[in-house]
């Protein structure tokens, strides 16, 4: 887009209104939506490419399969936190758990 100018001498210039309304903010939006879907999605492939071949089998998951599969998760399923990095150990989890100590 180009900035233009209504009248030959005044000085101001002003952006089209496609290019300062809803649509540039949905422009900029989209992008950064790609862009953190794209992260997400490069995050889990690392960490599914990261595990052993008998993890990955033990979830039914062949090493070659990984992209594909990331590749059709939608954004609810990779924003998912992993269950082992919330894990917290027994006496922060306020259960019926036996107390080794």
């Amino acid at each position: 887009m180009r900035p233009f100018s209504h009248k030959q001498d005044d000085l101001t210039v002003s952006m089209p209104d496609s290019a300062t309304g809803t649509g540039f903010r949905d422009i900029i939006r989209n992008w950064m939506l790609t862009a953190i879907r794209e992260w997400r999605r490069r995050k889990l492939t690392a960490s599914l490419q990261s595990l052993n071949d008998r993890q990955l089998q033990d979830m039914g998951v062949y090493r070659d399969d990984i992209r594909r599969l990331v590749d059709q998760f939608d954004d609810r399923e990779l924003g998912i936190v992993p269950v082992v990095a919330g894990r917290r150990d027994a006496s922060q989890a306020g259960g019926n758990f036996p107390n080794t100590a």
